[in-house]
């Protein structure tokens, strides 16, 4: 059955990242996660081209699409992204702008963005050798013949 078919008569969170492909252009990722027959499960909306990705554009194609598609303000009970100011900022943002038509909106982070920036900060305050040796063993290693 297709999903959005299904996503009309189920309660539904969304998931959705922003991201650029190699052209340079922005796409946007609709994703939803469902309950059904005892069981969830995640499912792939649409993948929409975008022009800008700010929290008002990226909130009218996302209410858009889902007005054409889904009954959201009755079905929607959570909202997942990467944890961007711009998806989940206290103001202005993508998430705030839902939690004005659907109160009682559920949010959740993406713990592997989190770790990503811990990370990043982490590395940051290495000495740059360390960063270096480890791509030369990558390098090397992936480069060997045995590896092809």
């Amino acid at each position: 059955m297709d999903v959005i078919n299904i996503l009309r008569n189920s309660k539904c969170s969304l998931i959705i990242d922003e991201s650029t492909d190699r052209s340079c252009t922005k796409h946007l990722a609709l994703i939803c996660r469902y309950f059904q027959n005892g069981k969830i499960f995640d499912g792939f909306l649409r993948l929409i081209p975008i022009r800008y990705a700010r929290a008002e554009d990226i909130y009218n194609i996302t209410t858009y699409f889902q007005e054409k598609n889904v009954p959201y303000k009755t079905n929607l009970v959570g909202f997942a992204s990467d944890g961007a100011n711009v998806m989940t900022g206290k103001y202005n943002s993508v998430m705030s702008r839902m939690k004005e038509e659907v109160p009682d909106i559920f949010l959740k982070r993406c713990i592997c963005h989190s770790f990503h920036l811990c990370a990043s900060a982490a590395c940051e305050k290495l000495p740059r050798t360390v960063e270096d040796v480890a791509r030369d063993i990558y390098n090397y290693i992936s480069n060997s013949p045995k590896t092809t």
